[in-house]
């Protein structure tokens, strides 16, 4: 149950805050706090889904409900998407991210024993201590403290469940280049997906084989990369019942072209899930520039081309210059005449390393077919990397590596 959950039938029913605060017998504030997904004891929690009628039974047809959500968590870091999925929507499976200012944020995945409705409020319990111990805090934790309150609250709850956190800081050099310093604690809980790119490569989220059963991992991430964590439920039912199947089939779909479309149409929703199941997909690139014009405003296209060429330059030379200038204004001649045959909005992206550049051309057209041509040729001739991936819920992005 979403803190949205709440909000939404509660108002469903017409009742003021004050008016849920009177009936469950808590203040007002308590209610606020549970709206904005603060958490509350497993008890309050179970009067609250029964007294808003809040279910996960399946509906007709033998399916189990689900819950799909995705877009920048508020207050994040610039370049954080969040994409979510959980099935049953009230369910001991859960992952969240927490925002920590403009610079940090928390990633969180719990996968308490038991299944549907009955674990749920524990998970949810758990889940607002995490939150309870990041609450006004001026900057990210250090994990260790985090995961050592974290186990502590699992002592006192005598709570069976397995679970991974990560902190995330926005880090720049001196230079101005920006990385992520990724630290991770995680006790029993799937290894999540660490995929660096594109071009993509997968890398270690937690320690193997920990001596004390609690797994830690810290490392500084240069490039974009997505943080894919799912809980063993999911694994076993994408594998056929073998979770390295599952993860193969994870990584096969986010390191694919499809893997900014919805989690549903990769998953499926029709079978009964034999286990909860949960999915949180992070996905990260600090683009230092973004230029968002009209394509089909010639000058709006040469000004993109000459200031992406001048900024690249300074790092790779003329001959950088000259290779980024030619992919972004084929890239950009192909969405004028595929993605919209005539005027349509267009984002072109740039980020700067030591020793790369990155460009993304992305469109919100017709997203039909990328032929190999004369144009698709002339990309790969001039960057080292091309990828091409599916916007939601349109267009196609197009990503070079120079």
């Amino acid at each position: 149950m979403r803190s949205e959950t709440i909000r939404t039938a509660r108002l469903k029913r017409g009742w003021t805050q004050a008016e849920l605060a009177d009936k469950l017998g808590v203040s007002q504030a308590s209610v606020s706090l549970l709206e904005h997904g603060r958490g509350g004891s497993p008890e309050l929690l179970r009067k609250v889904a029964d007294l808003l009628e809040i279910s996960d039974d399946p509906p007709s047809g033998g399916t189990e409900t689900f819950d799909e959500w995705t877009g920048p968590p508020s207050t994040s870091p610039p370049g954080v998407t969040v994409t979510g999925w959980r099935r049953p929507e009230q369910s001991g499976d859960t992952s969240w991210t927490t925002a920590l200012g403009r610079e940090a944020f928390v990633v969180g995945a719990i996968d308490v024993a038991g299944h549907g409705r009955a674990p749920f409020p524990k998970a949810t319990y758990m889940r607002g201590v995490v939150d309870g111990a990041l609450h006004d805090l001026d900057s990210a934790p250090r994990i260790d403290v985090l995961g050592e309150r974290f186990t502590a609250a699992l002592r006192r709850a005598s709570v069976d469940v397995a679970w991974f956190l990560a902190v995330l800081r926005i880090t720049r050099s001196p230079g101005g280049g920006r990385g992520v310093l990724y630290e991770a604690v995680s006790d029993g809980y799937p290894p999540p997906l660490l995929l660096l790119g594109p071009p993509f490569k997968s890398v270690p989220s937690a320690a193997a084989d920990p001596a004390d059963g609690v797994a830690v991992q810290s490392v500084v991430l240069t490039e974009p990369f997505r943080l894919v964590a799912a809980s063993d439920g999911l694994l076993r039912r994408l594998g056929a019942g073998d979770e390295a199947s599952g993860r193969r089939s994870l990584l096969a779909w986010q390191s694919g072209t499809l893997r900014d479309r919805p989690p549903r149409e990769h998953l499926g929703t029709s079978a009964t899930p034999s286990d909860d199941e949960s999915l949180l997909i992070v996905s990260y690139v600090g683009w230092d520039h973004e230029y968002k014009i009209n394509v089909g405003d010639k000058d709006a296209k040469r000004r993109v081309k000459r200031d992406i060429g001048e900024r690249v330059r300074v790092v790779l030379g003329e001959s950088g210059k000259e290779r980024a200038q030619r992919v972004v204004a084929e890239a950009m001649s192909n969405a004028h005449e595929h993605a919209y045959a005539g005027d349509g909005p267009l984002a072109v992206r740039l980020q700067l390393s030591t020793d790369a550049a990155r460009i993304e051309v992305a469109d919100e057209g017709r997203g039909g077919e990328i032929v190999p041509g004369p144009g698709m040729r002339l990309m790969h001739k001039n960057a080292k990397h091309v990828d091409v991936r599916r916007n939601f819920p349109s267009g196609v992005a197009l990503t070079f590596v120079t």
